[in-house]
């Protein structure tokens, strides 16, 4: 081999060793600097700070019992409502109690028109006052917003409701 045939074959094994030495360099130190995680509740267990209590995770098709006060649930039939109203006019026009839409909204286009009104006014979802009536059956839920709307939610069920309200016209 003459001198310009040794220059490049010293060349590549120099960059062979770089690249092996980096490679190899490089996983070491990652296996080094690896921490295997433990998760904070154990760790409070282990040093004795907290009694060992893994929480519950829950698989498909799992519940967790949840306890609601009166006023929670007034709020979410309010906001689903009030969301049928944004999004599906169709299915909040059903939800009305049938006397109730016979009576003041006999097309669904005069309700349309009603749930844009209410979708400007930025009181329409704050609650002012809130009772609640009823049995285990059915419960009546009676609540006033700031922007003077009085609903009355008749929940016969978990989100199985009907609603009727009362509002006052520009007239």
């Amino acid at each position: 081999m003459n001198k310009k045939e040794w220059g490049c074959f010293t060349v590549l094994i120099i960059v062979c060793l770089i690249i092996f030495a980096f490679y190899f360099g490089r996983e070491y130190y990652m296996k080094k600097n690896e921490k295997e995680y433990i998760p904070q509740y154990i760790k409070d267990a282990v040093e004795g700070k907290k009694d060992y209590v893994k929480p519950k995770v829950y698989g498909v098709n799992e519940y967790n019992i949840v306890n609601m006060q009166n006023a929670d649930m007034a709020s979410i039939y309010l906001k689903d409502f009030y969301n049928l109203m944004r999004t599906d006019i169709y299915s909040a026009y059903q939800v009305l109690e049938n006397d109730f839409r016979q009576k003041n909204f006999p097309t669904i286009e005069e309700f349309q028109n009603f749930a844009n009104s209410v979708f400007y006014n930025e009181n329409s979802l704050n609650i002012e006052t809130m009772t609640v009536s009823g049995s285990q059956d059915s419960y009546v839920y009676d609540i006033i917003t700031k922007s003077g709307i009085n609903y009355f939610f008749t929940a016969e069920g978990v989100m199985v409701y009907r609603v009727r309200f009362e509002y006052k016209t520009g007239d």
